[in-house]
Parts: C-alpha cells; sequence; structure tokens
C-alpha cells in the first residue's frame, strides 16, 4: 500500500501546516533481539496502516526512517486534521496487536517544502519551526512520560472542544529552540476512553 508516487498531490509552497511524527518505543531492543525477518514484517504492517490512514485525514506521510514517521497536514483546518490523525492512531493501535508502543508529537507552523527529482532519486524536504517542535516534541516524552504530545502551536489553532481534550503539562525549552514552548497532553480521561485496556 505504500505509494510509487508518495509525493504527488502535495501542493508547492506549502505556508502553514501541521506536522505529526510517530515513533516505536522499544523498536532498537525488538530489532535486536528478533530476526530481520520479523520486524520487516511488522514494519511492513505499520506502513500500511499509517500512510492511508494520513490521507484519510487529508495530509500526507512524507518522511519514513525506520520506525519513525512524519505526516504533513496542510490547508484548512490542518491542525484539526492533524490532531485527529494522532488519536485515531491511539485508538486503533491495540488493534494491530504490535511488540511495540507509539510516541506521538505534533506541531504547527510555517513549512517550506523543497522538492527535487533526476532520474536517479526524488528529494523532498521540509524545514520549519512546526516540524522542528514535532519531532522534539516527540524526544520529549521519555521525560515526561507521555506517548502524546503537542506543542502550543498547534494546540492554539484547535476548536475549544479539542482543546477541551488536552491538558498542559507546562513550558518546555525543547532541543534547538531559543525560548520555551508550552506542551500538552491528553487528559488522562480521554486516553481511557479512547484505550480502555491499553492506557498511554
Amino acid at each position: 500500500m505504500i505509494s510509487t508516487k508518495p509525493y504527488q498531490g502535495i501542493p508547492n509552497n506549502i505556508k502553514n501546516a501541521s506536522y505529526v511524527f510517530c515513533d516505536l518505543a522499544h523498536y532498537s531492543e525488538f530489532v535486536r533481539t528478533h530476526e530481520l525477518k520479523a520486524v520487516m514484517q511488522y514494519l511492513k504492517e505499520y506502513y500500511d496502516w499509517i500512510i492511508p490512514l494520513a490521507k484519510e485525514f487529508h495530509g500526507r506521510t512524507v518522511d519514513i526512517l525506520g520506525d519513525g514517521m512524519g505526516s504533513l497536514f496542510w490547508g484548512e483546518d490542518h491542525a484539526h486534521h492533524a490532531f485527529h490523525f494522532g488519536l485515531t492512531i491511539l485508538k486503533e493501535l491495540p488493534t494491530h496487536h504490535f511488540p511495540f508502543s507509539l510516541k506521538i508529537g505534533m506541531s504547527a507552523g510555517q513549512v517550506s517544502d523543497t522538492l527535487r527529482m533526476d532520474k536517479d532519486m526524488i528529494i523532498f524536504t521540509l524545514v520549519g519551526q512546526g516540524v522542528i517542535e514535532a519531532c522534539r516534541s516527540e524526544n520529549l516524552s521519555h521525560k515526561v512520560h507521555q506517548n502524546f504530545l503537542l506543542t502550543a502551536h498547534l494546540y492554539n489553532l484547535l476548536s475549544t472542544s479539542d482543546r477541551s481534550l488536552v491538558k498542559s503539562i507546562g513550558p518546555y525549552l525543547l532541543k534547538g529552540m531559543s525560548e520555551k514552548t508550552t506542551i500538552y497532553t491528553l487528559k488522562k480521561s480521554v486516553v481511557s476512553a479512547l484505550v480502555p485496556h491499553n492506557p498511554v
């Protein structure tokens, strides 16, 4: 189900967007203790689930590096789509019976994209504060022991009903940033409703 033209349909010169970065917890340990065939099978199942799901929420998975996966959401209500993409991942994860959990970080902001094609390769690069913050907030999950994190830049674009699902865990200085950013996570009641037998 992985597209042979992964960047087709993404508009040029995206100005503002949301970015969701997903990372598999305990993936390195799994690779170290299992045969490569088993690792590749789980990765295929993971890709076949997440990539089409991003498209269902009007986004596109644009970055894949082993267990790390970044998805871009643009256009009207991009923050809403990114947020609910993350919620759906959390809700559906237990049905896939993966031997690892997922960590999710998301943010929003200005994004620039560069696409270069020649006969041998396609290079599509996203740069911008939203991309960096999403990746850095996912990395923060180790410190705060939460697997679903979003920055104030995405939170501020959400509707009142979406905001009611999360709570602030305070300002944090994300790696590479010059100022602290308020970080939010899902309320325990929301997590329990989404994943009653497998809380984050």
